[in-house]
């Protein structure tokens, strides 16, 4: 067993891998109390991967931060549920969770996020072209391996590199995520808005070729993207031109945005097992690399910044770093492994028989919007209100 190691905070030197959501998060919120650099193998942040909602959760998480995203991308009222043919299901009341939490549903362009947290961090932080190839933990240190040969020692090493993390892989397991079979096809439009979906609300569609979801990013833009089963030939392969075969049948408004589809990014759903633990000795993981779920739930950027927050909080209530890292995952593993079953449950083209459509069509919006809030509360460690 590794010995326990108290190191003062501000002298403690923290090596993130990995420059995405979860990882600039971090890094902002702790460059006031520890010295953070952060390690990224691609050499500019992302550019691509369309858009994505913030909960409350992660909107909360970012606010403890002291990072504002008021300016960024536009807050969502309601998400309008349908059949595949346009048959209304439920309305979720998204301002009813941002009533009972303090804190808006909110849509904004992943890259904008990246930037709006590079912003937070200092440039001399973060290093591009600084693959990790490996990751050893040692007596009151941890040593990351760059892909140039040369090593990086630190009081601790947090895997912020995603599902095919470098960091899980040396500190947990070597087993790969699991594909499900499904993907996702994003896109975003730019001057379209229909009636369905304003400026302010979404609307979403579930039928047998699968999910599609609509959604405002701002006065003139649409987010729009469809969960699928990967095709035989390979999820590199769908274009704006197979969607439009797929959903054919689906309502005018989807037909009528898929018109207006040029480009798409695309990514298959991956999953991972959550561990009891999440790295040995002053190691951990965040994010993606930590409990990598399908997007159905919309927790992965949220959860990331989960993440974030309570180690953060950990790393401040604890002088021993070893031991504040294993109280950030066993504060997170239950709450991430809930939202994981959830989830995995869900199919993209699983369409409510008559009795559950009825039911649902008579919840209230509000009703649908307080129940949605209790989930998130019940996956969320910033908004439990306890701290590990």
């Amino acid at each position: 067993m590794l010995p326990e190691v108290t190191v003062p905070m501000a002298a403690r030197q923290v090596l993130v891998v990995g420059a995405g959501i979860g990882g600039l998060a971090l890094a902002a919120g702790l460059t006031s109390d520890a010295r953070v650099s952060v390690l990224e193998k691609a050499g500019g942040l992302r550019e691509s991967g369309g858009a994505l909602t913030l909960f409350p959760n992660g909107v909360a998480a970012l606010d403890a931060f002291g990072i504002d995203v008021a300016g960024t991308g536009v807050p969502v009222s309601a998400m309008r549920m349908h059949r595949h043919d346009g048959t209304p299901l439920m309305t979720i009341d998204f301002a009813e969770m941002a009533r009972r939490t303090g804190y808006p549903v909110r849509n904004i362009l992943r890259r904008d996020l990246l930037r709006v947290l590079a912003d937070h961090v200092p440039a001399s932080v973060v290093e591009f072209d600084a693959g990790v190839t490996g990751v050893m933990a040692t007596e009151g240190s941890a040593t990351a391996v760059l892909s140039d040969g040369t090593s990086r020692e630190a009081d601790l090493v947090v895997g912020a590199d995603g599902t095919s993390s470098v960091v899980r892989r040396s500190m947990v397991s070597a087993q790969p995520a699991r594909t499900s079979g499904w993907m996702t096809v994003q896109s975003v439009i730019t001057g379209l808005r229909q009636g369905i979906v304003s400026d302010r609300s979404g609307a979403s569609f579930v039928g047998h070729a699968g999910f599609c979801g609509i959604m405002p990013l701002g006065p003139n833009e649409t987010m729009v993207w469809f969960d699928v089963r990967v095709p035989p030939q390979g999820w590199r392969t769908v274009d704006p031109w197979w969607l439009r075969e797929m959903f054919g049948d689906y309502a005018s408004s989807v037909r009528d945005i898929l018109e207006r589809v040029e480009t798409v990014d695309h990514f298959e759903h991956r999953t991972h097992d959550v561990p009891d633990r999440w790295g040995r000795g002053p190691t951990t993981l965040l994010g993606d690399a930590a409990h990598a779920v399908p997007p159905t739930a919309g927790q992965g950027a949220n959860q990331a910044l989960d993440d974030a927050w309570t180690m953060r909080e950990a790393l401040r209530g604890d002088g021993d770093v070893v031991r504040a890292v294993r109280r950030y995952e066993s504060h997170r593993v239950p709450r991430v492994r809930r939202m994981s079953q959830v989830a995995g449950a869900e199919r993209p083209n699983q369409v409510p028989g008559r009795a559950t459509g009825f039911v649902m069509r008579h919840v209230p919006a509000r009703a649908a919007g307080a129940g949605h809030t209790a989930l998130v509360r019940k996956w969320s460690s910033v908004l439990s209100g306890s701290l590990p």
